[in-house]
C-alpha cells in the first residue's frame, strides 16, 4: 500500500470554506468537491456521472449540490434527487469520501477505516497556509531538517557566519513516525534572540507521523516545550499545500509573539518555498540523478525510507551530530 492510501489529508482551515458553496480539493487520492451546510460536511469525487461536469464549478442550493452542466441534484449522501430534463430523479450516485475536523482543519481520507494522527489537541494561536510544487519527501525534509536554515534563513534562525558547535543528536524510532532530539542550543538567530535570556538556550525536536505531518517543538532548559509548530501536508500533482499551527505555550509569548510569529514565520515560508521550487525545477532537469547524503541527513533518508522504502525504517535509535 503506498503512502497515499489509508491516510488523512488535510484540505484547509474550516474557516477558509465558505457555507452552502461548493470548493474543490486536490488530493493525492483524485480531485475532490467538498461543501457545508448546517455544520454538515460533505465530499465527493469532483466529477458529476452523467457527463464528467466538475461539480466543484456548479453550486450548493436548498442543501443540494447542482452540476453546472445540465443541472443534475445530488444530496449530500451524494444520491441523485433530480434531473430537469426528465422531471424527476435517476439511479445515479456520487463517489463519497470521508470528511472531518481536526484542530481546526478540514482532512479527507479514501478509507473510512484509516487511524487519525496524533495532532496536538491544544488550541493554536498562529495558523499559516501555503504551497509549493515539491513533493512532499522534498517539502517534509526541509521542514524538519535545520541544515539549511543558516544559509535560506539567514540571520532568522541561525547565521551563516556564526560558529558553528557541534550538536550531538538522536533519533528514536516510533510506531507511526520518528522523533529526534538535539542537544541545547543556544540564540543564534533573530528569532531567539528577541526572547528574554532565560529562554535563550532551547532544545529543538523534529517530530514525524506517517505520511505527512511535521512538527518541531523547542523546549526550555527544564523540558518543557516553549513553541510548538504543526504542518499537516496534503500532496497532488501539482505539488503541496500544508496547513500549520503555531503553539505559543507561554502565557507572556501568546500576549507579545502572535504578531511577531506571524510576520517573520511568512518570510520564512516564502524563503523556503523559493528554494523547494528552484530545487523542483533543477531536479526535472535531471531526473537520474543520484545522490549523496552524510550522517547529518539521517532525518532525509529516515523520511524516503517510511514513504518509499519501509523495509529500511530505523527500528533502534540511530546517534549522529550536527554542527550548527
Amino acid at each position: 500500500m503506498s503512502y497515499s492510501e489509508n491516510t488523512w489529508w488535510p484540505l484547509g482551515f474550516e474557516r477558509d470554506f465558505k457555507a452552502n458553496q461548493p470548493h474543490p480539493a486536490s488530493t493525492p487520492f483524485g480531485a475532490l468537491v467538498i461543501y457545508k451546510t448546517n455544520n454538515h460536511w460533505a465530499g465527493f469525487k469532483d466529477i458529476c456521472p452523467h457527463r464528467g461536469a466538475p461539480l466543484s464549478q456548479g453550486w450548493v442550493q436548498n442543501g443540494e449540490l447542482v452540476c453546472p452542466y445540465h443541472g443534475w441534484c445530488f444530496n449530500n449522501k451524494g444520491k441523485n434527487t433530480f434531473v430537469p430534463v426528465i422531471n424527476k430523479a435517476t439511479d445515479a450516485a456520487l463517489e463519497c469520501i470521508s470528511l472531518r475536523v481536526e484542530g481546526g482543519i478540514v482532512w479527507a481520507t479514501a478509507f473510512e477505516t484509516a487511524p487519525f494522527p496524533a495532532i496536538a489537541a491544544l488550541k493554536h494561536d498562529v495558523t499559516l497556509v501555503g504551497n509549493t510544487t515539491a513533493n512532499l519527501l522534498n517539502t517534509l525534509e526541509n521542514f524538519l531538517e535545520g541544515s539549511h536554515t543558516h544559509y535560506v534563513h539567514n540571520g532568522f534562525i541561525r547565521s551563516e557566519n556564526t560558529k558553528r558547535t557541534p550538536l550531538k543528536a538522536r533519533l528514536f524510532p516510533q510506531p507511526n513516525g520518528f522523533k529526534v532530539v538535539y542537544e541545547a542550543e543556544p540564540a543564534k538567530g533573530l528569532l531567539t534572540k528577541l526572547l528574554p535570556k532565560n529562554y535563550q538556550l532551547l532544545t529543538p525536536t523534529a517530530h514525524y507521523i506517517y505520511p505527512n505531518i511535521a512538527i518541531l517543538e523547542y523546549l526550555t532548559q527544564d523540558q518543557q516545550p516553549l513553541i510548538r509548530i504543526e504542518a499537516c501536508l496534503n500532496e497532488s500533482k501539482a505539488g503541496c499545500t500544508y496547513a500549520a499551527r503555531v503553539f505559543l505555550l507561554r502565557p507572556w509569548l501568546r500576549f507579545l509573539g502572535k504578531w511577531v510569529v506571524k510576520k517573520l514565520f511568512g518570510v520564512i515560508i516564502q524563503q523556503d518555498k523559493r528554494i523547494l521550487e528552484i530545487q523542483k525545477n533543477n531536479l526535472e532537469s535531471f531526473p537520474q540523478r543520484s545522490f549523496v547524503s552524510t550522517s547529518a541527513d539521517t532525518v532525509g533518508k529516515e523520511l524516503y525510507f517510511w514513504l518509499y522504502q519501509p523495509e529500511q525504517k530505523a527500528s533502534k535509535t540511530i546517534d549522529f551530530e550536527v554542527y550548527w
